[in-house]
């Protein structure tokens, strides 16, 4: 298990700054931290010399580290999250291993969720998910397991992490613990505390605007309306779901997965997060995330007395067949968004490879070790894209080399006009 989250750990971390900071939403959480760093004040999230109120602290913090120990490039705000993902993976392992009572099915557990598309993905990038998900997570298995003032400790961090959706989510764990209620009351109390070190000081310096931002907007405005223009169907999750635990999608279809004590506690928190985020007005991918380990427990314990095991195994080394048209794909859609960017094509040679993988029937750990190759692959294949068609630091290289005053931005998107203005460190004035 050690070399296995080893060559994960060379995963995470190899090639951080082959592709530049993308999305809207990493430059800007990129740009605050750095702020903080430079400025030494760790509580106003300062955006480009104006107030920013949509995320806590946590994050930034988590990033400001990497930008004061003087990391190069993107390193310096990716490579804090990477880290916290495999610290997160070690602790995995290790609380299944105490709370199942079975190593093999802790291993298989922690294989699944550090190779599933999404938690390998967000890994890669300075944005708030993952820092939830590794908290929130924390926080449910020190609860199970007993730890309840680490569990405290671990709520005040996702609260930190990306505000009260971390109390929503827990709210499965607090109806199980419900007839030992007394003997969580100081452990939560502790965890507001921890929280309070953020929100007290941020709420008395800005006071209104801050609770009319960051409480009514940004939490309750995106549960109730569309106002933020992140509207989708009901059904928006199932989708993402099957695609988010990729390759191991196959091991979902089983009406086994639930069964058992063990699983009700991992069972109640993914139905009751999967619901609260389809009811949800606003609804992005990323939000799904914090439920992926929880979903990576129930795969394991399904494997646990699958009658065809090797098949499964089989068909979900099948699908790794896919990830050559990822590499056309995920680029674009970066750029244009998934609906404009279905294409792609798979080779016989990956054709032939896919039916050799399922006849094979390989074990879970080889079909994880082929995974972590087949994403390593990836990730060298498409970072170069990904720089070119969805960041601004190709547009920025060419741009530095003039004068100050001259450098403006003209007609681009979102994503690369926030990605100029990282680079720059300054808000960038529109080209006349």
């Amino acid at each position: 298990m050690a070399f296995a989250l080893l060559a994960i750990t060379i995963l995470y971390t190899w090639s951080l700054n082959r592709s530049g900071i993308i999305t809207p939403d990493e430059p800007r959480y990129a740009a605050i931290a750095r702020h903080m760093a430079d400025s030494g004040d760790w509580i106003s999230p300062i955006l480009w010399e104006e107030p920013w109120f949509e995320k806590p602290a946590l994050p930034y913090w988590l990033m400001a580290v990497g930008f004061k120990s003087g990391l190069p490039g993107e390193f310096a705000p990716r490579l804090p999250i990477a880290l916290v993902s495999v610290a997160f993976l070690w602790f995995f392992y290790a609380a299944l291993t105490k709370l199942l009572d079975s190593e093999e099915t802790a291993i298989n557990a922690t294989l699944i969720l550090a190779t599933t598309a999404y938690w390998f993905a967000f890994s890669q990038v300075a944005v708030t998910d993952l820092p939830l998900a590794a908290t929130f997570t924390a926080c449910v298995l020190c609860a199970l397991l007993g730890k309840r003032w680490w569990a405290g400790v671990l709520l005040g961090l996702a609260l930190l992490a990306k505000g009260l959706v971390a109390g929503v989510l827990l709210l499965p764990l607090i109806w199980i613990m419900r007839r030992e209620w007394k003997q969580w009351i100081l452990p939560s109390l502790l965890g507001l505390a921890v929280a309070a070190v953020w929100y007290v000081p941020v709420t008395i310096r800005y006071g209104k605007p801050f609770i009319e931002v960051f409480f009514i907007q940004h939490h309750f405005g995106r549960f109730l309306n569309t106002a933020l223009e992140h509207g989708q169907p009901f059904w928006f999750y199932i989708p993402v779901l099957l695609g988010a635990i990729f390759p191991w999608t196959p091991l979902l279809f089983s009406r086994d997965l639930f069964r058992g004590e063990r699983a009700r506690s991992f069972m109640l928190i993914v139905l009751w997060g999967f619901l609260f985020f389809s009811l949800s007005k606003n609804k992005l991918p990323g939000y799904l995330l914090p439920l992926v380990p929880s979903v990576a427990v129930l795969l394991a314990l399904r494997l646990e007395h699958a009658k065809y095991k090797n098949w499964l195994m089989g068909l979900c080394a099948m699908l790794l067949v896919f990830l050559p048209m990822a590499a056309e794909v995920v680029p674009k859609a970066i750029d244009a968004g998934l609906r404009k960017s279905m294409s792609g094509s798979i080779s016989p040679f990956w054709g032939m490879a896919a039916m050799v993988l399922l006849l094979a029937r390989p074990g879970i750990r080889k079909v994880a070790m082929l995974t972590v190759i087949c994403l390593g692959w990836l990730q060298w294949r498409m970072s170069p894209e990904v720089d070119r068609l969805a960041s601004a630091r190709p547009l920025w290289k060419q741009m530095e080399s003039k004068p100050k005053a001259a450098q403006c931005v003209g007609r681009v998107s979102r994503s690369i006009r926030y990605g100029l203005n990282y680079y720059a460190n300054r808000t960038l004035p529109d080209c006349e």
